[in-house]
């Protein structure tokens, strides 16, 4: 799952017909974030 993930962070961070490439570790903190706040929140503490 994790290497899925990694993959598609990188697609998303060279995209397709863009000059510009987007630094690998903000896409992998922008699709991580919402995971995390999930698994809090789901969480019986």
């Amino acid at each position: 799952m994790g290497a899925i993930l990694a993959l598609l962070a990188d697609l998303v961070s060279q995209l397709p017909g863009s000059e510009t490439v987007l630094p690998f570790n903000s896409v992998t903190a922008l699709i991580g974030t919402p995971v995390v706040m999930w698994v809090m929140k789901t969480s019986s503490f």
